[in-house]
């Protein structure tokens, strides 16, 4: 890529394209299915729709000229309505703790020793969760629409400086 506008217009098209992956999996989620089942597709949403707010390297030419600190791209909270950032919050608490990584202190297993059981070991988890997310997935849809709207915008602004200044390989 040429140029910082480039490198943007391609980093809010892949932000698109995991917000709509959210929004589509979210879009799936049916009272009818299993709790477990509900319960999964909200998660693997919730990942794909964290995906552009987490920095993510970069190989862009102008990250590259700025330093290694700066070869890093994430999409800034500012796309978020501000009625909405609770709930952005909370989702990116559940992400970050137990949805893409095990963070044991916000799981705070609980380790047991039952002598005469096929299970000797067991282990007792602490619920993340402080409310079941199924029930809030009105206002999750109402979220990723915000936000996927808000890129969408940012998306037609960059196009016309791109299809002005795209070079052909």
């Amino acid at each position: 890529m040429e140029s910082i506008e480039e490198e943007e217009y391609v980093f809010f098209r892949t932000a698109s394209a995991d917000v709509d992956e959210a929004l589509a999996t979210i879009r799936l989620v049916d009272s009818t299915y299993p709790v477990r089942v509900q319960y999964a597709l909200i998660r693997f949403s919730v990942i794909c729709y964290m995906r552009p707010f987490r920095s993510a390297n970069t190989k862009f030419l102008h990250a590259q000229q700025a330093g290694p600190r700066a070869k890093k791209i994430k999409l800034n909270e500012c796309s978020i309505p501000s009625a909405l950032i609770p709930l952005h919050t909370e989702l990116a608490l559940y992400r970050d703790s137990t949805y893409a990584h095990t963070d044991i202190d916000k799981r705070n297993p609980q380790l047991s020793y039952w002598k005469d059981s096929p299970f000797e070991f067991p282990i007792r988890f602490k619920v993340v969760e402080s409310k079941p997310l199924h029930i809030h997935q009105s206002r999750i849809v109402e979220l990723y629409e915000a936000v996927a709207r808000n890129i969408a915008s940012r998306l037609r602004s960059f196009e016309d400086d791109v299809r002005t200044n795209f070079k052909e390989d």
